[in-house]
């Protein structure tokens, strides 16, 4: 028997704070109004759900905006994305291209007016990436605990496998603001992948997942973790 012991910290609940947006009136051609703006972190495995809107007030035709980087947090290792709205308007759209976010500690400026072609920022959270095991390593029982920070008050995580890395369906479930929990199940088939998913997150804390999954019809190693989320 093979055992893989994963080790995972669920991020996505924890946005940026708003962002405090500045303008020059020259420099640029931002047209005078009222734009949103808000902000999301880019973890090792994913992206935030966005802060809270963080507006600023341009004047004239030549403005600029800068959006300054949130602040610097150990899971934030991708750096961070800005979403902004068009003048007057209410919805966000992403400023730097996929796959291109800023560094943590360098701020963002706006010379022409904000794309309107980019990404929405993500409402809720993400999946968590796939840990696939390959066709002849798979798993029969998977064994976990969820722990979460004490500010944490409703967050629920569903792990699931899949015999073949396609088509996932739920086998752990952990929910409500738990301190730490432990299960673990046999599916009675064997599964050659696994995901996670968080939900209904409420709290400024972290959520952790810990996971191990036995067995198969294969003793070779996997390598590899389920991924921040």
């Amino acid at each position: 028997m093979t055992d893989t012991l994963l080790l995972n910290t669920v991020v996505n609940g924890l946005p940026p704070a708003a962002p405090v947006p500045t303008t020059a009136t020259t420099g640029g051609t931002v047209l005078a109004g009222v734009y949103g703006v808000v902000v999301s972190y880019v973890t090792a495995s994913g992206e935030t759900v966005a802060s809270v809107n963080g507006p600023v007030t341009t004047t004239g035709s030549t403005s600029t905006i800068t959006i300054p980087s949130p602040i610097s947090v150990p899971s934030a290792t991708g750096g961070w994305y800005a979403y902004v709205t068009q003048v007057g308007g209410t919805t966000f759209t992403r400023q730097q291209g996929s796959g291109s976010p800023t560094a943590i500690g360098t701020a963002l400026t706006l010379t022409a007016p904000p794309s309107s072609s980019g990404a929405a920022p993500l409402s809720a959270n993400q999946t968590g990436t796939t840990q696939d095991f390959g066709a002849g390593a798979t798993k029969t029982r998977v064994d976990a605990m969820m722990t979460c920070d004490p500010t944490v008050t409703a967050a629920t995580i569903t792990v699931n496998g899949s015999p073949d890395a396609s088509t996932f369906t739920p086998i752990l479930t952990f929910t409500g603001g738990l301190r730490c929990s432990a299960v673990w199940f046999n599916p009675g088939s064997t599964y050659r992948a696994f995901n996670a998913v968080l939900t209904g997150y409420t709290g400024t804390g972290a959520v952790y997942l810990r996971a191990g999954f036995r067995g198969g019809a294969a003793a070779g190693s996997a390598g590899g973790s389920i991924g921040m989320f």
